[in-house]
């Protein structure tokens, strides 16, 4: 399922070196028919953060979802700002 509070965590955790870090994100990747992420790409419209942007590729490639009669694409846009 989508958890937002893993990319929180990685928001939190980038915030500390860059003050200035917010905006929206678009989140694109596959979710396989096992359930499984794949083809994850993270991409800022606001702003570029890549130590930010790799964090929240790596948590979203651990999320599972329910099985699936074929894979299928998502695209989401999530924006993050102190105090989200």
């Amino acid at each position: 399922k989508i958890s937002l509070p893993t990319l929180q965590y990685c928001y939190e955790l980038h915030l500390k070196d860059n003050v200035l870090l917010r905006g929206k994100w678009r989140l694109d990747f596959v979710v396989t028919q096992n359930g499984t992420v794949q083809n994850v790409e993270v991409t800022g419209l606001d702003m570029y953060d890549v130590a930010f942007e790799e964090c929240m590729v790596q948590k979203i490639q651990q999320w599972t979802f329910q099985e699936l009669p074929h894979d299928q694409p998502v695209g989401k846009s999530i924006t993050f700002r102190p105090g989200w």
